[in-house]
């Protein structure tokens, strides 16, 4: 008899389990279908995602055509989804320009590919001994002026985690930062130089969103728009610096005439991977944008006398404040990157006061998983002229050379030599 009991009152239970449910869908339909459907779409990028990872396996190959799979999906969970599009985009050596500081050229760059004879190496050898005899004055005026520069922070203020996210980083509420992540003591003992060798590329500049333009740019995109500002940066660094460097001129949020700055990063990605894999001497790589600003707001500052637009480096923790970690973006080089960036900023202040904007720390990647020397720079804004911008590239390519060149580390007192 009580077991009898016991089974009715589970029955009962259930039906009310059955009910409310019901209930609940008829009276908020809309919100559980969301729901369900964020779930699907974020199982479906995890599990995209994870394949190409971790194989070899070209999704795009199965995916194209007119199976319209991932569209399909896209429009089923009514959902911008951030899985990778694994489309073929236009990538070409065409697109690719050296800067080769032997020659102080710019050339395509099938010519770096070019087997360099023994008579050529030689000529190039005693051209950069001459130049080093050349430079020695201005060698010893340089000295002078390292003496003179001084952290704009001591150690001490820069190991309160309270201090440095107020004064040093612009954190959006949909990211996550925590302590450990700007550990400065971490991020400053970190040795962000490299050994310089101009006969490979070291530096590759590309720019994710390729169509941005300025006050006074014209229907010529690459001519007068974010990627001639990079042509500058590229030629600077090589001319001036002695770096080699790779610019990838590729537009990757128009593509086939579809402007489209979702799946930007996708595509450039996959550029990025394959000039790495024809490359693998490239040590460091910028992402270059300009900032999207209230039309009333002009970045600028005067630098040697020159109008110049004012930077921003900018960072991706894979980490939001409603999910935190964010597996499926996972970035092995999280703590380099803030290094990297961290050193420029400080090496900023020191020279440059008035240049940098603070670090901003955003939630997503932005392909900054590629390397431990990624960078992603805001380079002005679109109410900058297109001079303004080109005059921000000397004091970037000088403070870039700073934290390359490990002179960065003498200013802040970290030198341990």
């Amino acid at each position: 008899m009580r077991g009898n009991r016991r089974n009715l009152i589970i029955i009962v239970y259930l039906l009310m389990v059955i009910l409310l449910a019901r209930v609940i869908i008829w009276i908020e339909p809309a919100q559980l279908k969301k729901k369900m459907s964020e779930g699907l779409s974020e199982n479906a990028e995890k599990l995209v995602i994870y394949i190409m990872q971790e194989s070899n396996i070209k999704v795009s190959y199965i995916m194209r055509d007119d199976s319209n799979v991932m569209e399909k999906l896209a429009d089923s969970v009514n959902r911008t989804s951030n899985v990778y599009s694994f489309v073929e985009n236009s990538y070409s050596k065409e697109n690719l320009v050296i800067y080769d500081p032997n020659t102080y050229k710019t050339t395509q760059i099938a010519v770096a590919e070019q087997t360099v004879t023994q008579e050529e190496h030689v000529v190039a050898e005693e051209k950069k001994e001459a130049e080093t005899v050349q430079q020695e004055p201005a060698k010893e005026q340089e000295n002078v002026v390292k003496e003179t520069l001084a952290p704009a922070f001591s150690l001490e203020q820069l190991a309160d985690f309270d201090f440095v996210k107020s004064n040093l980083y612009i954190v959006p509420e949909r990211a996550s930062v925590l302590p450990e992540d700007l550990d400065t003591k971490v991020l400053l003992e970190k040795d962000m130089s490299i050994v310089k060798d101009a006969s490979v590329p070291q530096i590759l500049i590309y720019h994710t969103h390729g169509s941005e333009t300025f006050a006074d740019s014209t229907e010529d995109i690459k001519g007068t728009g974010i990627i001639a500002v990079g042509g500058k940066l590229a030629e600077i660094l090589s001319s001036v610096y002695g770096y080699n460097v790779i610019h990838c001129t590729e537009i990757f949020d128009n593509v086939n005439g579809v402007f489209d700055r979702s799946k930007a990063y996708d595509y450039s990605r996959e550029t990025v991977q394959q000039i790495l894999t024809d490359n693998p001497s490239v040590q460091v790589i910028i992402d270059l944008h300009r900032d999207g600003v209230r039309e009333d707001l002009h970045l600028v500052t005067d630098i040697n006398g020159k109008p110049t637009a004012r930077i921003m480096f900018f960072n991706g923790v894979s980490r939001s404040s409603a999910q935190g970690d964010i597996s499926y973006l996972y970035n092995q080089y999280r703590s380099d990157n803030l290094s990297f960036s961290l050193q420029a900023k400080l090496e900023a202040l020191c020279k440059y006061p008035d240049f940098t904007r603070k670090n901003y720390i955003d939630a997503y990647q932005y392909n900054l998983d590629l390397m431990p020397r990624a960078m992603l720079i805001e380079a002005g804004a679109q109410t900058n002229t297109l001079q303004e911008e080109l005059n921000a590239m000397e004091p970037l390519a000088d403070i870039l050379d700073s934290v390359l060149s490990g002179e960065s580390r003498e200013h802040l007192g970290l030198d341990s030599n």
